[in-house]
């Protein structure tokens, strides 16, 4: 995991086992990574951080005051929490998205700021450094520095479902690209693709245009890391053609116009879905992923499409529990997890209520 790791960001990792040593804390969590990164020698994240009147010293404090000391005499070197695991992961994304080839520790702050229910997160809120005015900030500095762009250019749009399967392949595979938002006029996009569906691939070095959200993956997929099997591929076509799809009818009708709706459209659109969604169960009853054992292809295009499903036409969460598990599990992965807060400015402009749960995990109520 630490190949691309600078020295100070693995002196932070370092620095983060201390602390929780010092604490006497069970297991390695973001808030001691957040401390590491403080005090990992004289980095663009110490020093803002500091500029925050965050020291090390000071974090260290606001850990105790938040979870106390500990009481472990454990092992020298201890387990990551879920979180501090998932930060880790998350970090070489960070980089390779702002076109970087190491991790640095402002790219570990950076990932440890997207964890959602991390104690990091609370600490910062709490000391007066709000996570998302921190993380623009070092979005906004490393950018000043950025090479050369990539040559991959993705016109799209953060809030569409197939945008976003692409988005999540993308942060998967560490694939460095360019952003084109693609809004409401889209005459640059036709001039590459008379469709002006999107998203759309332009890679410049080849001079050549990609559309559909498959064919992108399967393009930038050189090591068929996401594309592995038959499986794979027959499961992305299922959630594309039987999740998503049923989906955006529902939502595209509310855009329709009075006395232009389609209501027997939309009730099939709905029992497409309800149908979906009982297959969908039955199949994850013995795997993790939709695939098997790993994520693939499959899961890029189930994220979106049963966020949005969610929105608009909720399986039984309590009756079918394996599709309420994988979807805490889609949504508890980085890429994943990344996407939405990404896609979250745009929320206001979904054309039907927004349920007001839509950032709680799918449950099951105990019977």
């Amino acid at each position: 995991m630490f190949e691309r790791f600078t020295e100070q960001s693995r002196e932070a990792v370092d620095v983060a086992q201390e602390e929780a040593l010092l604490m006497r804390h069970e297991r390695v969590g973001t808030e001691h990574l957040l401390v590491g990164v403080a005090r990992a020698g004289d980095s663009e994240a110490s020093a803002l951080l500091r500029e925050h009147g965050l020291t090390g010293e000071r974090l260290r404090a606001e850990v105790v005051q938040a979870v106390g000391m500990g009481d472990d005499d454990g092992q020298e070197h201890k387990q990551l929490t879920p979180a501090a695991h998932d930060a880790l992961e998350a970090a070489l994304g960070e980089a390779m998205g702002l076109g970087h080839e190491r991790v640095e520790p402002a790219h570990l702050l950076l990932a440890i700021l997207r964890q959602p229910d991390a104690l990091a997160r609370r600490i910062l809120m709490g000391a007066g450094a709000p996570p998302p005015e921190v993380r623009a900030e070092i979005i906004r500095r490393l950018g000043e520095r950025r090479p050369a762009p990539p040559d991959l250019v993705l016109h799209q749009h953060p809030f569409a479902s197939y945008c976003q399967k692409v988005l999540i392949a993308l942060y998967e595979l560490h694939v460095p690209f360019r952003t084109a938002l693609v809004e409401a006029s889209r005459a640059e996009l036709t001039a590459l693709w008379p469709m002006a569906s999107i998203p759309v691939l332009h890679d410049e070095s080849a001079d050549l245009v990609l559309p559909e959200s498959t064919t992108i993956i399967e393009y930038v997929d050189r090591d068929a890391t996401l594309i592995p099997s038959l499986q794979a591929r027959l499961w992305d076509r299922v959630f594309d053609e039987y999740i998503a799809t049923p989906m955006q009818k529902i939502v595209g009708d509310s855009l329709r116009g009075e006395g232009r709706e389609d209501p027997e459209g939309v009730t099939e659109a709905r029992g497409t879905l309800d149908t979906a969604y009982a297959m969908l169960d039955t199949h994850l009853a013995d795997r993790q992923w939709a695939a098997g054992e790993r994520f693939t292809v499959a899961d890029c295009a189930a994220a979106p499409a049963l966020f949005y499903t969610r929105a608009v036409h909720r399986w039984d969460e309590d009756a079918q529990r394996n599709v309420s598990r994988y979807y805490r599990d889609l949504m508890a992965r980085p890429s994943v997890a990344r996407v939405v807060e990404e896609a979250r400015p745009y929320r206001e402009i979904f054309p039907l209520p927004w349920p007001a749960d839509m950032d709680l995990p799918a449950t099951a109520r105990e019977p």
